[in-house]
């Protein structure tokens, strides 16, 4: 005859043993980039192509172009800082990712450095492009030494929050006034000194301004991918 008491501890006794054999499964991350292995930069050469006009939803797409056929998309944007490197040879390193939400049916690059295979000077203002970053600041001014032919004529810089300042080289959206602080994504880039004259230290170009406070949200962030 089976005893409340007896069921009691025959209960506690599968539960116990329960405990001991379950199996703890790890939470996966929501972010596929967070597990997927980055492959190793290459370099490689191809020719920078920008689409003559924008096309449906004011895609204008900039791309790397292979030859035979092969082409990877690098932005989706005709911006100023691709333009001197249009119809040109160029080196090239970065990454193939997977962007997030709504894509072109095609392979998508990450340009991490860009530059010219046979560099001519005198032909635009950017001999090469580092990648891109995202940096905290307030735009201020650099004042050149008195007595100096720029004296009456400050310069618009960016003063990140470690105390570096930048020089801008251009910018793909509206600088806010001096003083304004902000996130912005920039490339430093190596300006040709031989087409404008440059303050001597690091250039930016601008590609976005934020909120000073604004974060980014790591679901939506894109996923390296190896490229074909």
């Amino acid at each position: 005859m089976v005893t409340q008491d007896m069921f009691t501890r025959a209960s506690a006794l599968v539960l116990l043993v329960a405990c001991w054999t379950s199996e703890t499964k790890p939470v996966q991350p929501t972010n596929p980039a967070a597990t997927t292995p980055a492959t190793p930069a290459e370099e490689r050469e191809a020719i920078v192509r920008i689409e003559a006009q924008p096309g449906a939803k004011r895609f204008q797409g900039v791309w790397l172009d292979f030859g035979a056929d092969k082409r990877w998309v690098i932005d989706y944007r005709a911006r100023e800082l691709w333009k001197p490197f249009e119809n040109r040879e160029v080196i090239v390193t970065g990454q193939c990712y997977q962007p997030f939400g709504q894509a072109i049916l095609a392979t998508h690059f990450r340009v991490d450095r860009m530059r010219f295979v046979k560099p001519e000077r005198g032909r635009g203002p950017i001999l090469e492009l580092g990648p891109e970053q995202k940096l905290r600041g307030t735009f201020t001014l650099y004042h050149f030494a008195a007595g100096s032919k720029r004296a009456d004529s400050p310069e618009r810089t960016f003063t990140d929050d470690a105390g570096k300042q930048w020089f801008l080289a251009g910018a793909s959206e509206t600088i806010p006034a001096t003083g304004a602080a902000a996130r912005v994504v920039a490339r430093e880039v190596v300006p040709d000194l031989s087409w404008m004259a440059q303050a001597d230290g690091p250039n930016l170009w601008i590609l976005d301004v934020r909120q000073p406070d604004s974060v980014d949200d790591p679901d939506h962030g894109p996923s390296i991918v190896p490229c074909p």
